[in-house]
């Protein structure tokens, strides 16, 4: 592996927490969903200036999609929660979005597993077509525009050793669970850090990473990180801009 790869991992961690059999294990995915996840999210990392945002997108997409970006969760449940989220916003956030209510109500969907109206949420992105979940490059995006808004908003409510890719973990679950840092009042809290530590080992990497603190040193802007990560992207499935969603062979649904 080249030197620039490991970088990200000691600005992650601070310190050399990663034993030489754990970095020796770790072997960038190639090609398929998981090397293009690696691939667009090391881009969106490196331009934000935002260390271990590739791991976390890999162990995040491998919880939420098996690194299939066109994977849904279409469930009755999630299509309402779904609906309830977009209704609650339709006349102020996206009162100018030009979609229909169907496309985004469908559910849940994409490498990281969001619902449109949470992954449009940033001003940037509140014009576009919801199935741009399921888009390899609008996703990461997404992801990346999520933590910086998980950061700006709370991170001065939680003490520094809170401020880690665990919490943003959390934070995907729910805001109340995102907070539980001491693991006190929630029993999801719990099994967030236990999922997402499976999550980081299947891939090859450390548990130990989603302790790593979350910075963000330089934010292009949600719309700019989106152009450059389109520019960049490979032979993935495109998004899904049908009028209907596809029959999923996939479909998550699995606590986060």
């Amino acid at each position: 592996m080249a030197q620039s790869q490991w970088l990200w991992v000691g600005a992650l961690l601070g310190v050399a927490l990663l034993a030489p059999t754990a970095r020796a294990s770790f072997s960038p995915p190639k090609g398929g969903g998981y090397g293009e996840i690696w691939r667009l999210a090391t881009i969106a990392e490196e331009r934000a200036q935002m260390p271990g945002f590739a791991a976390f997108a890999l162990a995040v997409a491998t919880s939420e999609s098996r690194g299939k970006n066109t994977a849904a969760n279409t469930s009755e449940s999630e299509a309402r929660y779904a609906c309830k989220l977009y209704e609650a916003n339709a006349d102020t956030r996206y009162k100018d979005n030009p979609h229909s209510a169907e496309r985004w109500c469908f559910g849940s969907g994409g490498w990281f597993g969001f619902m449109p109206a949470t992954a449009l949420s940033g001003k940037a992105f509140r014009h576009m077509d919801p199935y741009m979940v399921f888009d390899p490059a609008a996703s990461v995006a997404f992801l990346a525009d999520y933590v910086r808004r998980v950061v700006n908003g709370y991170w001065k409510k939680l003490p520094p050793s809170c401020r880690n890719w665990l919490t943003i973990r959390r934070f995907m679950a729910s805001n109340k669970v995102g907070l539980d840092c001491d693991e006190t009042n929630y029993d999801r809290s719990f099994r967030v850090r236990e999922k997402l530590g499976t999550n980081l080992m299947e891939r090859g990497l450390p548990a130990n990473m989603m302790y790593g603190g979350v910075t963000i040193g330089n934010w292009p802007g949600g719309w700019e990180l989106y152009q450059l990560l389109a520019s960049f992207e490979g032979d993935v499935e495109p998004a899904v801009l049908e009028e209907d969603i596809p029959d999923m062979s996939h479909q998550t649904g699995e606590d986060q």
